[in-house]
């Protein structure tokens, strides 16, 4: 083989130089390395601790967005609610709080900004910040409109 047909070697200083062949840097990383892995025993309790936290509101939400229990022997107070409405919530407060101590009432929510919602309050013709009052065999046996005390809707409640 003759100098001619031979090929220079590529080198950091160039063709004719007889400095050594530059290497390629490595691309790869390492994706388990010990910062990442501390990172992901801190972030998998916080995951599973924030899924089972909205488990447990869907959960709550679904049962109290369930009106089947009207009319099956328990009283049954519904509010006709919009979750933007300040004055939807401070009655909801109130409410919760009226009825802490009552077992064996049942509390549920018609929210109007759900088709099923919007139905039960037109054919209650009930508004938003209102409460409809439902004795144990399903009869409407009472209304209750606008932001109420916690000691008004206690005394209403006691004749459910």
């Amino acid at each position: 083989m003759s100098k001619k047909n031979k090929k220079p070697r590529k080198t950091a200083a160039g063709p004719k130089s007889q400095a050594k062949p530059v290497k390629k840097a490595s691309a790869k990383v390492s994706l388990l390395n010990r910062r990442n892995a501390i990172k992901l025993l801190i972030a998998a309790p916080v995951a599973g601790l924030a899924g089972a936290a909205i488990h447990r509101y869907d959960v709550q939400n679904r049962d109290l967005h369930d009106l089947s229990s009207i009319g099956q022997g328990s009283p049954v107070i519904v509010q006709v609610h919009d979750p933007s409405c300040q004055l939807c919530r401070q009655l909801m407060n109130n409410t919760r709080k009226a009825i802490k101590s009552r077992d064996d009432l049942v509390y549920r929510v018609a929210d109007l900004t759900t088709a099923k919602g919007a139905t039960f309050g037109r054919e209650h013709s009930a508004q938003k910040v209102t409460l409809l009052l439902f004795n144990d065999s399903g009869k409407r046996v009472g209304r209750v409109e606008g932001v109420t005390s916690v000691q008004e809707l206690t005394e209403r409640f006691s004749s459910l």
